[in-house]
């Protein structure tokens, strides 16, 4: 009988030596991941230095850091690379990477009194700004199914230089994938007169972000196309949602360029288009481009 429960205590010191092993390692591990977090940090491929490289060169004035945030849910088995500005600027998608877009330190950002606005037009839907450029600074109107103030005013009084104003026929002011605003090209710069200036490729270094701010948040857009084309086109196209045919259309949107922004829009990017006339004729339509960048709700 003692020769019997001695050959079993055998596995249950296995057992036990096993379970102290396990634990003493874990608490090993947990100290390590306290103590010594560098340990643990995701190690870029050549690739990935790569790339961090070429964002550094764009980005040159930011101090950039490779990190591996757990809030964005990523784990060792996604080896996704992430850039972090630690001057608090902003991540957002670029294909698989992630990378900084930094505010404007010299762009106050707003907080537009929506209800005053409205006391004058039910109508207002936004409010459009594009930095450093105070001269385009205006609401944005809307009357779904029409054109409205295309020839109004915000009195609604007839007003052949209109206001600005959101595509009618987009449903509720706003696509999840293509929102439209139109404004005149009004000769004294005024409206959208001043876009013309993006015509010229010198123009756009230090012109390519502009504001739309609404009732629900204030968003920040990276132009990434200017290009003139007539009104038919199908630029004036908006999709339900994300999908192969609106990643097909912002590659064709890129390809119709004036000239290389640098900025290549993301399929699940969503866009605001600015279009005026343009001197080309009375078919043609100068058109903006911009992929959001920031958001504040």
């Amino acid at each position: 009988m003692k020769k019997f429960i001695y050959k079993n205590r055998i596995p249950l010191i296995c057992v036990l030596s096993v379970i102290c092993v396990v634990s003493l390692g874990m608490l090993g591990y947990k100290l390590a991941r306290h103590y010594r977090p560098d340990w643990f940090r995701y190690h870029a491929s050549e690739e990935t230095l790569e790339l961090l490289e070429q964002v550094g060169l764009t980005f040159g004035h930011l101090n950039t850091t490779g990190v591996f945030p757990k809030d964005l849910g990523l784990t060792r088995k996604q080896p996704r690379m992430v850039l972090e500005d630690v001057n608090g600027g902003l991540l957002v998608s670029k294909g698989v990477f992630i990378h900084p877009v930094p505010l404007n330190p010299n762009y106050p950002i707003k907080n537009i009194d929506f209800a005053q606005l409205r006391q004058v037009n039910g109508d207002v839907t936004g409010y459009l700004e594009i930095e450093n450029m105070d001269v385009v600074s205006y609401p944005v109107y809307y009357r779904e199914g029409t054109d409205y103030y295309l020839k109004h005013n915000r009195y609604l009084e007839y007003d052949i230089y209109g206001e600005l104003y959101v595509e009618g026929k987009i449903s509720n002011a706003h696509s999840r994938t293509n929102t439209i605003i139109y404004g005149h090209n009004m000769r004294n710069g005024t409206m959208f007169g001043s876009l013309r200036a993006y015509k010229n490729a010198e123009f756009f270094p230090g012109h390519e972000f502009f504001w739309y701010y609404t009732p629900k948040g204030k968003y920040r857009y990276q132009i990434f196309s200017v290009y003139e084309t007539r009104y038919d086109s199908d630029t004036f196209t908006w999709f339900k949602e994300p999908g192969q045919e609106y990643t097909n259309y912002l590659t064709k949107m890129k390809s119709q360029q004036k000239y290389e922004t640098g900025v290549t829009p993301d399929p699940t990017d969503e866009i605001i288009t600015l279009c005026t006339c343009t001197s080309l004729g009375g078919v043609y339509r100068l058109v903006l481009q911009g992929r959001l960048v920031y958001k504040e709700e």
